[in-house]
């Protein structure tokens, strides 16, 4: 257990497991920089903290049974009592993995939007926070989420209640109970991601080639915002010398 981890108050070593799932083999455009980010704070804390690709076949039914099939043998090899996703396609060999041991938990990873989905029961960025005029903002920062993770991790290290952490919801029969709101945070520097891999794939995994961090590579929503309604009127500095696209200028 490293000093880092002491000071945390963890008193249990957890296996964490970090699952990145694609619907096909192939990257797509999906940034995986924060569960990155995340599997390298919890490996300071002391704990085992892995992150597995699984690329599905997407067309191949038996195929696709295959890698389902090896993703639930990779997590209970690992013995795995946290399990970690930011977006889930197939939540049958998660909901499995923690269906068998009482202590163990699945978190999503959310920006603040999308739908409740199977195979997990907590939830980390779905608890509104407010910004400064007081309203309700929508998005948390990658810093809060961070933050409300490592507060979560060592709750559980602890054997704690996940619902008494800032930050953190809870799924109750499909609906989120929400708990305290998220705590502002900065990303930790200087920022580390953890980027040595397991992959599961149904043939030879694609070559990473490109690297996003909070962004994606073609998001199917990106307007150059010059051309956008929702920056009519905004005076944009630096004109055509900057890039105007990715995610500095999505409204959502």
């Amino acid at each position: 257990m490293t000093a880092e981890a002491r000071r945390g108050g963890a008193a249990r070593r957890l296996s964490i497991a970090f699952v990145l799932p694609y619907g096909e083999p192939n990257e797509g455009f999906f940034p995986d920089a924060l569960l990155e980010h995340l599997c390298a704070l919890a490996s300071d804390r002391g704990h085992d903290a892995r992150i597995v690709r699984v690329y599905y076949d997407g067309r191949d039914a038996r195929r696709d049974a295959d890698v389902r099939a090896r993703l639930g043998r990779w997590l209970e090899e690992r013995h795995a009592d946290l399990v970690v996703v930011e977006r889930l396609f197939d939540p049958v060999p998660i909901e499995e993995h923690v269906r068998r041991e009482k202590h163990r938990r699945s978190v999503l990873m959310s920006w603040g939007d999308g739908d409740v989905m199977d195979g997990v029961d907590l939830v980390v960025g779905r608890t509104p926070g407010l910004i400064r005029s007081g309203a309700t903002r929508r998005s948390p920062s990658a810093g809060e989420l961070a933050n409300a993770f490592v507060d979560l991790v060592d709750a559980l290290s602890r054997g704690e209640d996940a619902s008494g952490v800032a930050g953190v919801a809870r799924i109750v029969a499909g609906v989120i109970r929400g708990g305290a709101a998220a705590r502002s945070a900065p990303l930790a520097r200087p920022f580390r991601a953890a980027i040595d891999h397991e992959v599961i794939s149904p043939g030879t995994p694609p070559k990473l080639t490109r690297k996003y961090l909070f962004g994606n590579a073609g998001c199917p929503f990106a307007l150059d915002p010059a051309d956008n309604a929702h920056y009519a009127g905004v005076a944009i500095p630096g004109g055509a010398q900057i890039s105007r696209l990715g995610c500095a200028f999505c409204h959502a």
